[in-house]
C-alpha cells in the first residue's frame, strides 16, 4: 500500500475544513432539561443532608 504524499494545503490548493454534524433541538432540551433537574436535586435534598450529617454525625 503506498503512502499518501505529505503535501501542505497550500500546496494542494484547497482548503480543509473539519465540521461536524449540528445537534438536533431536542438534544439541547434534553441537556437543558438534565441540568436543570441536577441543580433542583442537588438544592433540595443533597445540600440539607450535608448540613444536617455535619451537625450530628453518626
Amino acid at each position: 500500500m503506498s503512502r499518501p504524499a505529505n503535501s501542505s494545503p497550500e500546496a494542494e490548493n484547497r482548503h480543509h475544513s473539519y465540521v461536524t454534524h449540528d445537534l438536533p433541538w431536542f438534544v439541547h432540551v434534553l441537556w437543558i432539561s438534565f441540568w436543570a433537574f441536577a441543580i433542583y436535586y442537588t438544592l433540595r435534598y443533597i445540600l440539607p443532608a450535608i448540613r444536617s450529617e455535619w451537625l450530628s454525625p453518626p
